[in-house]
C-alpha cells in the first residue's frame, strides 16, 4: 500500500491485516520502488495517486520500466475523481474516501484474475512444449534417415562419377553438414520444450557457451551484423549447459534482428563477459539497434508478448530465457547500451568449488 497519509496507512493496513492480508506500506512512489525491489513481489499494489516526491502516475511509469515489477496489478485510489485520474493505467480505480467493501471486492477480483492469467500462461506454455517436443522428435527421425543415406553414399561416389560430375561429392558434403546443423537445431528446440533432456547442473564457462552459440547461429547473425567479442576470463557458473546456450542464442538472434531494424546504425553486436564486484558472472550482449521503447519495456519478458509480425515470433523467447536464468539462481535484465541500442545482461552465481575434507 502506497499512501502519503500515515493515518490512512495505519487504519487501512489494520483492516487489510484483519482480512487476512500481509501488508507492507510506503509513504510515496520512490519508497515503494525501493521496498518492491528489495523484497518479493506482492499480489497487488494499492496506490494513492496524489503524493509528494513521486506521485502515483510517476510510480506507474517507473514500475512499467522494471521487468521484475511490471506484471504486478495495481488498484489506484484518489480523492481526485476526474476523468484524467480515472484513466490511470490500473486494474481498478477507487475514489476516496475508500469504501472498504468495494476495496475487498476489487482486491479479490484482481488477485483472482492474476492467478487465472498465470495458470493460463502456464497451460499454454506446457501445451506448446509438448507440441514442440513432438515435432522435434519427428524431425529428428527424418534427419537420421537423411544423414544415414548421405553417409552411406559419400564414400561410394568417387568410383562411379565422371569428371563432369566432380561437384557431386561437394554437394553431398554440404548436405551432410546441413543435416548436422539441423540436428543441432532440433536439440536446441528440445531445450526450449524442456522435455527429455538432462537437467544436470554442471560447471560451465560462459565464454565457451558464447562460442558454441555463434557456431550454431553464426550464419544468420554474421550476415546481419559485425560481432565484437570481449570475452574476459571469469569463474565458471553452475548451470545446465544446453539451457544457458538457448538463452545466449536467443539474445544474439534478438540483437541481430534489432540492428536490422535500425538502418541508420552501423550494425554491430558486442558480447562481453566479466565478473561483477559482488562476485557474480555477467554476460552482456549489446546492439546498435533502436533500443527498447519505454512503452513496452515492462512487458518484454512476459510470455507471448512480441512486437514481431505473426510469422516471425511467438513472444516466448525472452520469457523462456528469464525462466532458465532464474532456475539457475541468476538474474536477467536490460538497459540502454552505450552504442545507443539495447544491452541485455544475465548474471549467474559462480560455481562453488567443493571444500576438501
Amino acid at each position: 500500500m502506497v499512501d502519503d497519509d500515515a493515518s490512512i496507512r495505519e487504519s487501512l493496513g489494520d483492516y487489510l491485516q484483519d482480512e487476512g492480508y500481509l501488508v507492507t506500506t510506503a509513504a510515496d512512489g520512490a519508497e515503494a520502488l525501493r521496498v518492491l525491489r528489495a523484497g518479493s513481489a506482492p499480489s497487488v499494489i494499492l496506490l494513492d495517486l496524489i503524493m509528494p516526491d513521486m506521485s502515483g502516475w510517476q510510480f506507474r511509469i517507473e514500475q512499467r520500466k522494471d521487468s521484475n515489477l511490471a506484471h504486478i496489478p495495481v488498484i489506484a485510489f484518489s480523492a481526485n475523481g476526474s476523468p484524467e485520474a480515472r484513466a490511470i493505467d490500473a486494474a481498478v480505480f477507487l475514489p476516496k474516501p475508500l469504501d472498504l467493501s468495494a476495496l475487498s471486492i476489487a482486491m479479490n477480483g484482481v488477485i483472482t484474475r492474476a492467478g487465472a492469467d498465470r495458470i493460463e500462461h502456464t497451460e499454454r506454455l506446457a501445451a506448446l512444449g509438448t507440441l514442440t517436443a513432438g515435432i522435434a522428435h519427428e524431425i529428428s527421425n527424418l534427419l537420421m534417415c537423411i544423414s544415414s543415406n548421405l553417409e552411406g553414399l559419400a564414400p561410394r561416389l568417387p568410383a562411379v562419377l565422371t569428371t563432369e560430375a566432380s561437384d557431386i561429392p561437394d554437394l553431398v558434403s554440404e548436405s551432410l553438414e546441413a543435416a548436422r546443423r539441423m540436428a543441432e537445431i532440433v536439440d536446441h528446440v528440445r531445450t526450449v520444450a524442456r522435455i527429455g533432456l538432462d537437467e544436470t547442473m554442471t560447471p560451465i564457462d560462459l565464454r565457451a557457451i558464447v562460442q558454441k552459440a555463434l557456431r550454431i547461429a553464426g550464419h544468420e547473425i554474421h550476415k546481419r551484423a559485425r560481432v565484437v567479442l570481449n570475452l574476459s576470463a571469469t569463474p565458471k557458473v553452475a548451470a545446465n549447459e544446453g539451457r544457458v546456450q538457448q538463452v545466449v542464442i536467443n539474445l544474439l538472434m534478438n540483437a541481430a534482428h534489432a540492428v536490422t531494424d535500425n538502418p541508420r546504425s552501423k550494425p554491430t553486436i558486442t558480447v562481453n563477459t566479466l565478473a561483477t564486484k559482488s562476485g557474480r558472472v555477467r554476460l552482456e550482449i549489446a546492439d546498435t539497434g533502436p533500443g527498447v521503447p519505454p512503452a513496452i519495456a515492462g512487458r518484454i519478458f512476459e510470455p507471448f508478448f512480441t512486437t514481431k509480425p505473426i510469422d516471425f515470433g511467438t513472444g516466448l523467447g525472452l520469457s523462456i530465457c528469464r525462466a532458465i536464468v532464474e532456475d539457475a539462481r541468476g538474474e536477467i535484465g536490460f538497459e540502454p547500451a552505450p552504442t545507443g541500442g539495447a544491452l541485455f545482461w544475465i548474471e549467474l552465481p559462480p560455481h562453488e568449488m567443493p571444500v576438501d575434507s
